[in-house]
């Protein structure tokens, strides 16, 4: 796998140009955040990142030859559990975010150490998002 490190994201911000409030937004998803937190905005009007994971290959290292097998089972594991979240928020809530402003996506930021990426959505995540109607930005350093 080429891919070294992995940082996924949920995010928002109101297309009015008013004041993104991480609080209004939570409130409009409707449903627990779990096991995610609300990343720091730079600036109040800063879009609203929901921190999905952040997984870095390094922590794998100890695993020696299998390093890449447990980096890439645990971001698989990452987006899967995105994806069942997901399933918890109405799409209706979502609908109610969109006619208040907010546009919302996801970004996927993969740093990558040669030409090559390899990364693919698992089905939870691919139905969830589709079902939500969420554009996914796959972003990397190369």
């Amino acid at each position: 796998m080429a891919v070294q490190h992995m940082r996924i994201v949920l995010s928002a911000y109101l297309t009015n140009g008013q004041v993104n409030d991480a609080a209004e937004y939570l409130r409009g998803l409707g449903v627990s955040t779990g096991p995610y937190s609300v990343a720091p905005q730079p600036s109040p009007k800063a879009a609203v990142n929901l921190e999905i994971g952040n997984i870095e290959a390094a922590e794998f290292a100890e695993h020696g030859d299998e390093q890449w097998n447990h980096f890439e089972a645990a971001v698989g594991q990452c987006l899967s559990r995105f994806g069942e979240w997901l399933a918890t928020v109405p799409t209706q809530n979502m609908d109610r975010l969109r006619d208040a402003g907010w546009k919302v996506w996801s970004i996927a930021n993969l740093w990558i150490d040669q030409d090559q990426m390899d990364f693919h959505l698992p089905p939870v995540l691919s139905a969830q998002l589709g079902r939500l109607e969420l554009e996914l930005y796959v972003l990397s350093n190369e």
